[in-house]
């Protein structure tokens, strides 16, 4: 198959080969995949190209349904990376009131995208029209009716955000998750009477699933707040009748083992222990360890292979013999059994250089002679200077003479 770069031109048209054998579902991923990837890489008019290539495929009726809303989300995406959240919001409109009528997932998702553009933009009321839009697939979803709520505390309105969020709780087939928030906003606000009520409708609300875990721990909270209701309204007996029966549900639980107050508020929450667990897990598997359910078993490290020791040729190692000298590396004028070269000293007595000066005048004497005596015989020393003395004076100055006067 040929790279992705080159099934298209650069205007995100599809080549004419590879629009002939592919249908008409892959010739649109293939534009809106090109056209997303154009969005993350910020090659914003590469992606605007293939936005008109995929309009037109529209425009020509030869794209799907469900492309309709695709094409809708990227373009009031590229709007928002244009700082243009108006003309987003006026795409999702266009394709809410148009295509996105007949398709409810297509209209939902709209209207999220919707809601999210105006609640970034600080315009809570429209964020607020665009979720009471979503439908009623997600009418009575917790996290849609939690974020209504914080829109409508944003925007000041606190008996709008309560009417809300009893609507959701009244309605039929609505989790109890939302009837127990109800009873929890009740208590703070200080209306205990209203609270009381609100726990009491939570718990009787519809048969008890059993096997659903999360209802059985909103029942458990709301046992629990009814009892903390009851004594901020000043109904101490059914207070204390709503405790015993937690407690005796307690000790049902444990097996009769009767809890330690103390060591139950230091205990963290099982849901904090088990996202403990998780985080545990999670970095363990990224050191490489691998841990069970409740071994805490861990991978076995590498072993250090130990290297041959290479011994030189002809080396024993169970007779080394003496042990080499410690100096050996050092240079030998910086070891300690080097005494180094001496220089012979001449036996010179008396003041410094008179030694050879006096030998050579005892043997040289102006007496005219090698025997420094005068006529051979007498003894008398005589003033008359030595030949080869006088040969060296008369031998001074002779050479050539030094022309007069310079470069003219």
């Amino acid at each position: 198959m040929d790279p992705p770069s080159t099934l298209s031109d650069d205007a995100g048209t599809l080549r004419a080969d590879v629009a002939r054998h592919a249908n008409e579902e892959q010739r649109s991923a293939f534009l809106a995949n090109r056209a997303i990837a154009l969005l993350h890489s910020n090659h914003l008019d590469r992606c605007r190209e293939s936005l008109s290539a995929l309009k037109r495929e529209e425009e020509e009726g030869r794209s799907l349904h469900h492309d309709a809303a695709r094409v809708a989300l990227i373009d009031a995406a590229l709007c928002m990376r244009n700082r243009r959240p108006a003309d987003a919001d006026a795409a999702l409109a266009r394709f809410v009131d148009g295509r996105g009528a007949t398709d409810a997932g297509a209209r939902a998702t709209a209207q999220l995208a919707r809601a999210q553009i105006a609640a970034s933009a600080g315009e809570y009321a429209k964020a607020i029209s665009a979720l009471e839009g979503v439908g009623a697939a997600c009418a009575t979803s917790p996290a849609v009716t939690a974020t209504i709520v914080a829109l409508r505390e944003l925007s000041g309105d606190a008996a709008g955000a309560d009417a809300a969020l009893e609507a959701a709780a009244a309605t039929p087939g609505a989790p109890t998750t939302l009837a127990l928030r109800a009873a929890e906003r009740e208590l703070e606000r200080g209306r205990a009477a209203e609270a009381v009520a609100a726990y009491e409708r939570v718990l009787s609300l519809g048969a008890r699933d059993k096997g659903d875990k999360g209802d059985e721990d909103d029942l458990k909270l709301a046992d629990a707040g009814l009892v903390k209701a009851r004594a901020v309204a000043g109904d101490a007996d059914g207070a204390e009748r709503g405790a015993s029966e937690v407690f005796e549900a307690l000790l049902a639980a444990r097996g009769g083992e009767a809890p330690d107050a103390d060591a139950l508020e230091e205990t963290p929450p099982d849901s904090v222990l088990a996202r403990a667990a998780e985080v545990e897990r999670r970095l363990a598997a990224r050191r490489g360890g691998k841990r069970g359910g409740g071994g805490g078993e861990r991978a076995t490290r590498w072993k250090r292979r130990k290297r041959k020791i290479v011994y030189p040729k002809g080396f024993d190692p169970e007779n080394p013999g003496p042990m080499p000298d410690p100096e050996r590396w050092l240079p030998k004028r910086e070891r300690s059994g080097h005494k180094g070269k001496k220089k012979k000293q001449a036996n010179v007595r008396g003041a410094q250089g008179a030694g050879a000066s006096d030998a050579e005048l005892s043997k040289k004497e102006f007496s005219g002679g090698s025997g420094g005596t005068a006529g051979g015989g007498g003894g008398v020393k005589t003033n008359a200077p030595d030949a080869d003395v006088m040969d060296k004076l008369l031998s001074v100055g002779v050479g050539k003479k030094k022309k007069k006067g310079g470069r003219r």
